[in-house]
């Protein structure tokens, strides 16, 4: 099919190609979006992301150095840029005053277990990794940490957004329906320094598991730790 219009220099257009360019619909997304929030509270799990203090955050004013293994080393830290002791109870290994931007509690879908065995030269060395579903309310960064209620924390990667497209639209019409992180890696229980950050298990867990007879959400914000903002 053939169609005709007129081009912006005034002369005639003519057209080969019978496409219709569809509108954006945001009801569309804003229902995947919903669909995705009820498959999380259904199937998921409360898990604790802890969002790690980073060098951008050091620059823009948000936190200062660790003054226990850091500035307590005056020009040598400044030199080499290096905690004086790699599990600091104050800074976890950040070099940053706190350690953790925030810890905050959300609900979180896991993929399957890919775990894995590596021989070196000290033994075989055993690994394991997931990938995690959330919601989209925060930026988590390589190298922050997702805690779970068994007691396992996990080390991940960035957390992305999940874009729908609903239509032909310009991509800063495009509004993120779900979180997503594309791998998460089991730590190691004792030379992990992720197992330094509170709460303790035992805390943790009674935070994270749902209570059989309780079958709404509870409000965990008091439980939650935010030094700083959740998106940057």
């Amino acid at each position: 099919m053939t169609q005709s219009q007129t081009g912006p220099q005034g002369y005639e257009v003519h057209r080969t190609d019978p496409y219709w360019l569809s509108r954006d619909q945001q009801w569309a997304r804003d229902q995947i979006a919903v669909s995705h929030r009820e498959a999380l509270y259904a199937h998921g799990e409360y898990a604790m992301f802890v969002l790690m203090w980073r060098a951008a955050d050091l620059n823009a004013g948000l936190v200062g150095r660790c003054r226990r293994c850091y500035l307590s080393l005056g020009k040598v830290a400044e030199a080499f840029e290096q905690p004086s002791q790699n599990r600091c109870e104050n800074c976890f290994g950040s070099t940053f005053e706190g350690g953790f931007r925030a810890r905050i509690i959300r609900p979180s879908l896991w993929g399957d277990s890919s775990p894995d065995t590596a021989r070196t030269p000290r033994g075989e060395v055993r690994s394991d990794s997931m990938s995690v579903e959330t919601t989209d309310d925060f930026t988590l960064h390589h190298g922050d940490y997702v805690f779970r209620a068994e007691g396992t924390r996990w080390q991940a990667l960035e957390l992305a957004g999940s874009w729908a497209r609903t239509g032909f639209s310009d991509p800063r019409q495009l509004t993120s329906v779900a979180g997503l992180i594309a791998q998460a890696r089991l730590e190691d229980p004792v030379a992990s320094v992720a197992y330094d950050i509170p709460p303790p298990n035992s805390v943790l867990g009674s935070l994270l598991r749902r209570p059989i007879e309780q079958h709404f959400p509870p409000d965990l914000s008091l439980a939650e730790v935010v030094r700083g903002p959740l998106i940057v």
